[in-house]
């Protein structure tokens, strides 16, 4: 018995022996298998967590293009159009000349405006007017400057002169709307064209500051709007907007000479606006009244009578302007809630003119406008313009051929109809007549035209 216990105590020994060399050969294995798992395992997760992480910033990048895509906004309006122009032309009480053109041509405005804050808004418009396949016009719209365009008058026209298919800036400012006061101040070169009635030969809402036939250019400058729209009152609305709009007076060939003697002219002529606009909205018989009055002001502006500059300190070859301007616009619209819609629009002229003698100015300039928009979007109308001998009004910004509303002593009819062909796209077709004495320096000539145009618009 002494004998088994012994033999088996020998045979467990051998087997603790064994046990503890293969736990021993084993173990690195153990627990090189159990670290790879471990490892593999952090891998795993780090993997996952570098996937969140990527599709967190995709996200994030997303919602960034997103919020940028809402505080940027593009718009435009692309026209084709089609005029045949009849114009005889000449000094009084001799044969006249007759000119006839009749060309194609294109305008394209492309909108680019940001809201920056809440508060700060940009706009712009880049835009191209040009005749089909020609470029490079050589103007002729001044008889008294050899390369056409006076500088203001260039400035104030911007792609609207034809000059070719290069972009231009037509409008550029920025504004800031007050939180605590009824307040937007504004700089840059502002929608100062296309004011009412224009839009409404279209069936457009109004797209312009200035009644059209009060002035219908490019201005540059600084503005500051009074919006009392912000008083809890539907019915009336009532704003005030202030220009500050100098005129600069710089040779195109150099930054600091100008055209004319510098101790004589000034570079910087003082000009400013202010347009007071009530609103009364949805009260019987019409859905909408319109009044506004503007004063306009200019000191010391150069006519530029003579186009060559004289020698420095010669005495000026042209004449410099100290001059007013008073308008008013009335109009009515949805009249009788049928889409009749009537505006007249009157403009006070009065200028002093230095130079030998002194010339005083003073000529009035009435246009009437009576359109209906029916239901289907036709609009048919008339327009009427009345003006006298030395009538002035900035009227740069036109695609029309014919100088209907700028020419003095003149007296013109304005048939049109316009009708929608799709969506965004429109199309309208008039017949202008215009007959004008001579006037001033200016308009020595007498004039009598007729024309006939098709227009096809798309907005985008």
């Amino acid at each position: 018995m002494k004998e088994f216990f012994m033999l088996n105590s020998r045979k467990t020994n051998k087997m603790k022996f064994l046990v503890s060399v293969v736990i021993t050969i084993l173990s690195p294995l153990i627990l090189g298998n159990a670290a790879g798992a471990q490892t593999n395992s952090a891998q795993t997760n780090s993997t996952e967590q570098e996937a969140r992480i990527n599709k967190l910033e995709d996200r994030i990048l997303e919602l960034e293009a997103q919020s940028a895509l809402t505080k940027f906004r593009m718009s435009g309006v692309f026209i084709n159009r089609y005029e045949n122009l009849t114009l005889d032309h000449g000094l009084p009480d001799t044969d006249k000349t007759r000119e006839s053109v009749h060309p194609l041509s294109m305008y394209l405005g492309l909108n680019v405006d940001f809201d920056v804050t809440k508060n700060l808004k940009f706009y712009s418009t880049f835009a191209m007017g040009k005749f089909f396949n020609n470029e490079d016009r050589v103007e002729s719209l001044d008889p008294n400057s050899a390369n056409g365009y006076n500088v203001y008058q260039a400035t104030e026209t911007g792609a609207m002169g034809y000059s070719g298919s290069v972009l231009k800036v037509d409008r550029a400012y920025a504004s800031y709307e007050f939180d605590s006061l009824p307040l937007t101040l504004a700089i840059g070169r502002m929608p100062t064209n296309y004011g009412p009635p224009a839009n409404q030969l279209d069936g457009l809402p109004r797209q312009g500051t200035y009644p059209r036939f009060i002035f219908n250019a490019i201005f540059d400058g600084v503005a500051a709007v009074w919006d009392f729209n912000k008083v809890p009152d539907a019915t009336h609305t009532f704003k005030i907007r202030s220009f500050y709009q100098p005129f600069t007076l710089i040779d195109r060939s150099d930054r600091t000479h100008q055209a004319i003697d510098g101790q004589q002219l000034e570079s910087s002529v003082l000009q400013y606006a202010v347009l007071a606009e009530y609103s009364l909205n949805d009260v019987k018989p019409w859905r909408r009244m319109d009044i506004m009055y503007m004063h306009a002001a200019w000191k010391q502006f150069y006519d530029g009578y003579a186009g060559t500059p004289g020698a420095l300190g010669a005495p000026m070859t042209g004449q410099t302007e100290d001059g007013t301007d008073d308008g008013f616009y009335l109009g009515f619209e949805d009249i009788g809630y049928i889409g009749l819609n009537f505006s007249w629009t009157a403009l006070l002229y009065q200028a002093v003119d230095s130079g030998a003698p002194d010339l005083q100015k003073k000529s009035w300039g009435h246009l009437f406008n009576i359109n209906e928009k029916f239901s289907n979007g036709l609009v048919v109308g008339y327009e009427f313009v009345k003006t006298t001998p030395y009538f002035y009004l900035d009227e740069w910004t036109r695609l029309n051929l014919l100088p209907f509303y700028y020419l003095q002593n003149a007296q013109g009819h304005h048939v049109f109809v316009s009708f929608p062909m799709g969506e965004k796209v429109s199309g309208r077709v008039g017949y202008y007549r215009l007959v004008a004495g001579a006037g001033d320096v200016f308009q020595p000539e007498q004039f009598d035209a007729y024309s006939t145009y098709a227009q096809l618009r798309m907005s985008f």
